[in-house]
């Protein structure tokens, strides 16, 4: 049954410029300067902080609130596998940076270079670290971390580190890609030639899923923290299991490049990978459309945040789309109906996600704001005729505005 919310606002003169200007663009991903030819790896959100890591060098680009990007570089040249913020006991919330041989780093306190750190009982410096993981997703007043290496190899540590709770060598000789915890203790791992591995503890060995789908390399592993998760793969492949990990299905992609990273937000998926491409998926992958990256360089992470989505590569390439700007709506059918009897305007939500619905000034500022849960309605009633425009934004914080007209 849905459920009705009154909400009774002052009718605002219209924007018809900015709703033109908005439905007649289409999107534009730019490029962002950072003065490095390094390879970028990964995008962390730390904090306040954006960090993004670059592959075959001790550079870290950070990016504080609205500030300019800021290089900072490690007194190492090896290469840096990932940034991660882990809670400790003690310490608190603490941001580390790995190398391919366990070396730790972290940004020193006036956020001016990278200085030599540690973790405990981290791995010995004949093991390649390929990623640090923050394995306290429920925020517990402990430390939990794994890294993954070559061979194999998984690591799983808990307060007070004498041991790792798992020291796992998997049934493959190839590096592990990635990990990723969910619900509270799962863990799931994959590898090259399709292989997924899972655990329902920190405590507890990893186990082999049979899915007979693919001998493909798989590379990212996409979720919410939920019981849907989405792996991207060689070859333009993704993999959707929606308990949790037990079973999996493949969901067809325009693409036969490889897909290096992904991340989703409420129900759109954003992918990027080889030569560029960048897909996204409005429905969590049943249909997709390529979006235009401006650059032929391998894309290696794609990050979405409240107002912006970065894309890192190759030779240092970092791409923007703004989302206040953004110009075609991303989702193919808006998440909203509404309808107008002339003297009252009803907004339906239609989606599973939270939408929040904005009357906008004739100064572009935002005079009346309200949060409209999934499958709920909101009437607006006018109070003085005129004209409105109404911007409504989804979980994602892409914008659809929509012009309405009412009589008292």
């Amino acid at each position: 049954m849905k459920t009705f919310t009154r909400f009774s606002l002052h009718l605002i003169l219209g924007l018809f410029a900015l709703v033109s200007s908005v439905h007649g663009q289409t999107h534009l991903w730019q490029s962002t300067s950072i003065a490095t030819p390094r390879d970028f790896y990964e995008i962390k959100i730390i904090g306040d902080s954006l960090v993004i890591v670059s592959g075959d060098s001790g550079t870290v680009a950070i990016r504080s609130g609205n500030n300019p990007w800021t290089l900072l570089q490690a007194q190492t040249n090896k290469a840096l596998t990932s940034a991660e913020l882990i809670k400790f006991n003690d310490l608190g919330w603490k941001t580390k940076i790995s190398t391919a041989t366990c070396d730790i780093f972290s940004p020193s306190p006036n956020g001016l270079t990278l200085i030599e750190d540690s973790l405990p009982a981290s791995l010995s410096s004949n093991h390649k670290t390929r990623k640090l993981v923050n394995l306290n997703i429920s925020n517990l007043n402990e430390t939990r971390y794994g890294i993954i290496s070559d061979s194999g190899k998984i690591m799983g540590y808990k307060f007070p580190f004498s041991n790792p709770r798992f020291d796992i060598s998997l049934t493959t000789q190839k590096p592990v890609q990635d990990l990723y915890p969910f619900n509270m203790w799962n863990i799931l791992a994959i590898s090259d030639s399709g292989k997924i591995w899972k655990t329902l503890a920190l405590s507890e060995p990893f186990q082999p899923i049979n899915h007979g789908l693919t001998t493909l390399k798989l590379n990212k592993i996409i979720g919410k923290k939920d019981d849907k998760i989405w792996i991207a793969g060689d070859s333009g492949l993704v993999l959707f299991s929606q308990n949790g990990g037990q079973s999996w299905a493949k969901l067809p992609t325009p693409t036969t490049r490889n897909i290096y990273s992904g991340n989703i937000v409420g129900t759109t998926l954003w992918l990027c990978g080889q030569g560029g491409i960048i897909l996204f998926s409005n429905d969590e992958g049943q249909n997709w459309i390529e979006d235009n990256s401006n650059t032929v360089s391998d894309l290696t992470d794609i990050r979405v945040l409240p107002h912006e989505i970065l894309a890192c590569g190759k030779g240092g390439v970092l791409r923007r789309l703004n989302l206040l700007t953004a110009n075609r709506n991303l989702q193919t059918v808006p998440p909203f109906a509404i309808r107008n009897d002339g003297k009252t305007a009803f907004i339906n939500n239609q989606s599973s996600q939270n939408l929040t619905i904005q009357l906008v000034g004739l100064d572009g500022k935002r005079q009346s704001s309200k949060d409209l849960s999934a499958n709920s309605e909101l009437e607006i009633h006018a109070l003085f005729s005129g004209i409105s425009v109404v911007l409504i934004q989804d979980e994602t914080g892409l914008p659809f505005y929509r012009k309405v007209i009412l009589q008292p």
